[in-house]
C-alpha cells in the first residue's frame, strides 16, 4: 500500500483483515477513504460492516440502501438491511427492502428468510406461511425457517401442521423453551395431548435454573454485599437463599444472626435467628463438639449448635441485667408472696 496507494486489491484485503480483527474504527477510516475513489458494491459493503462494528446502524443502513439503488441485483444488501431493520423492530422497512429485491428475484433464499421473518413478526401469518413454505420447497429446512413456520401455523390454528414442522425444528434444538411451548400447545389441541404435557413440563424445567446454580449466584451476591458494607441486603440474600434454594442449609440462620449482632447491632433479630437455628437441631445430636485425631475442634454443624446455645444464653442473661438497671424488671425474691406489688417489694 505504501508503494502503490491506488492498489484497490491490497486496500480491500487490508480492510477485510481489520474487520476480522474487530478493529472497526480503523476499518471505517480506511473504507471511507477508499469510497472517495471507489463506490463499488464490495467497498460499500466493507464500509457498511465498519459502521455496524462501531454501532452506527443508521449509517450502515444508508450504505446498504445506497448499494440497493446502485446495484439492484445485490441480494446481500437487501438481506442485511432487512436484518438491521428487524433488530430495530422496524419490520415494515424490512419488508420494503426485501420486497424491492423480490421484484427482481423471488427465489433468493437469504432474502426470503428475512422477508418471511418480518411478515411473521408483524403478525401477517398468512403471508409468512407462504414465504416459509416456499423456502421449504427451495430446500431450506433450517431451524429458523421450521420454527417460525410452526409459530405461524399455530397462530392461524393449523395445529397439526404446527406440530409436524415444530417437531422438525426440535431436532436442531431440543432445549429451546419457546419451541417447546408452541409444540406443547399444538399437541394439546391435537391428538398428542399427553405429549403436550410432557413438552410443557420440559419447558418449565429448562426455564427454571437448577437450585445449585441459584445457590452459587446467591453466595456470590451475599459476598458482594458483605464487601460493599451493605448488611441489610446481605441478610436479605441469605434469607432468600435459605427460603427458596438452600432449605437444608440451616447454618445460614446462624450466619444471619452474626450479621444482625455485629453489623446491625440488632439484638432482637439476633435472638430470633439463633432460636430458629436451634429449633433445627436434631434431637439425637451430640452435645460434644467433633474433634480430629489431634484434638482440634472440627467446625461441624454440632459445633455451631453448641456455640449458638451459649451465645443465646449470654444474650438473654445480659438482657436481664440491662433491663434490671434500666428499671424495666424488678427482682422479686422467690419466697415473696405473689400478692405483693412491685412497689411494696422495692420498699422492703
Amino acid at each position: 500500500m505504501d508503494l502503490n496507494p491506488d492498489n484497490k486489491y491490497a486496500r480491500i484485503q487490508y480492510i477485510t483483515l481489520l474487520l476480522n480483527q474487530r478493529k472497526f474504527d480503523e476499518a471505517l477510516g480506511e473504507s471511507s477513504l477508499l469510497t472517495e475513489t471507489d463506490s463499488s458494491a464490495v467497498v460499500l459493503h466493507l464500509q457498511a460492516q465498519s459502521f455496524e462494528g462501531v454501532d452506527d446502524i443508521l449509517a450502515a443502513l444508508g450504505c446498504y440502501e445506497n448499494i440497493q439503488e446502485k446495484y439492484p441485483n445485490d441480494f446481500l444488501a437487501a438481506a442485511k438491511a432487512a436484518r438491521l431493520h428487524i433488530e430495530g423492530a422496524f419490520y415494515n422497512y424490512a419488508i420494503e427492502a426485501t420486497e424491492k429485491y423480490r421484484q427482481i428475484d423471488s427465489t433468493n433464499v437469504v432474502v426470503n428468510q428475512q422477508n418471511a421473518l418480518a411478515y411473521c413478526l408483524i403478525k401477517d401469518y398468512q403471508t409468512a406461511i407462504q414465504r416459509y413454505e416456499q423456502l421449504l420447497s427451495l430446500g431450506d429446512s433450517t431451524f429458523t425457517t421450521c420454527y417460525y413456520l410452526g409459530v405461524s401455523y399455530y397462530a392461524v390454528e393449523k395445529f397439526y401442521e404446527a406440530h409436524d414442522i415444530l417437531e422438525v425444528a426440535r431436532q436442531y434444538d431440543k432445549r429451546n423453551v419457546n419451541l417447546l411451548y408452541y409444540l406443547g400447545r399444538s399437541c394439546s389441541k391435537t391428538s398428542w395431548k399427553d405429549q403436550g404435557v410432557a413438552y410443557l413440563e420440559e419447558a418449565v424445567a429448562y426455564a427454571t435454573p437448577p437450585d445449585s446454580a441459584m445457590v452459587r449466584l446467591y453466595v456470590g451476591l451475599t459476598d458482594c454485599y458483605k464487601m460493599a458494607l451493605m448488611p441489610k441486603e446481605q441478610i436479605k440474600t441469605m434469607q432468600d437463599r435459605y427460603d427458596k434454594y438452600d432449605i437444608e442449609n440451616h447454618k445460614l440462620l446462624y450466619d444471619m444472626a452474626y450479621v444482625y449482632q455485629y453489623q446491625l447491632k440488632d439484638k432482637k433479630n439476633t435472638e430470633r435467628c439463633l432460636e430458629a437455628f436451634l429449633k433445627t437441631r436434631p434431637k439425637n445430636s451430640s452435645e460434644q463438639p467433633e474433634t480430629d485425631d489431634k484434638g482440634n475442634v472440627i467446625l461441624g454443624l454440632s459445633t455451631y449448635y453448641g456455640a449458638a446455645e451459649t451465645w443465646l444464653k449470654d444474650l438473654r442473661e445480659k438482657k436481664k441485667v440491662d433491663d434490671f438497671f434500666q428499671g424495666k424488671v424488678i427482682a422479686v425474691p422467690t419466697n415473696m408472696k405473689k400478692t405483693e406489688t412491685s412497689r411494696d417489694t422495692v420498699k422492703k
